[in-house]
């Protein structure tokens, strides 16, 4: 590791949790091993996640909190990641999203215009945390 590295990744961190600290973050995946390690990553930068493996428990969740990002998997056992991204923003046309997925088919249809950002699997925990932030910050251009 070179000298400054480990300081350099904790001020990255750092400046993750001041950006992304208390945004509400819903997870819907049907491996509960994803789910936790997502939960996990997003907790220590300051986000606010509910976590699911089933649409229909990921529905009842919208219905209740207002979540700023939900992020799911394109292929869910009971479900599409792209129906459920479609009944999420037709009840709340604010909420952002971010795909995941490990299958080059799907990944494909998420690249198209309007459907989200996408973040293939396998992922590095930086790779989440700065999609999760392009996702809810956006650039502004000067």
């Amino acid at each position: 590791m070179a000298p400054g590295a480990n300081q350099a990744d904790q001020s990255e961190s750092g400046d993750a949790a001041e950006r992304l600290r208390g945004r509400k973050v819903l997870v819907v995946d049907d491996h509960f091993e994803i789910l936790e390690l997502i939960a996990s990553v997003l907790g220590t930068v300051g986000c606010s996640v509910l976590t699911t493996e089933s649409a229909p428990a990921a529905r009842a969740l919208l219905r209740q909190v207002d979540f700023d990002l939900m992020i799911t998997d394109i292929v869910l056992r009971d479900a599409n990641g792209f129906a459920l991204s479609a009944w999420a923003r037709a009840l709340r046309p604010d909420l952002r999203l971010l795909y995941i997925s490990a299958r080059s088919q799907e990944r494909r249809l998420a690249t198209r215009p309007g459907q989200g950002v996408l973040l293939a699997k396998p992922f590095r925990l930086a790779a989440l945390v700065s999609s999760v932030e392009r996702v809810l910050i956006p650039r502004t251009v000067h």
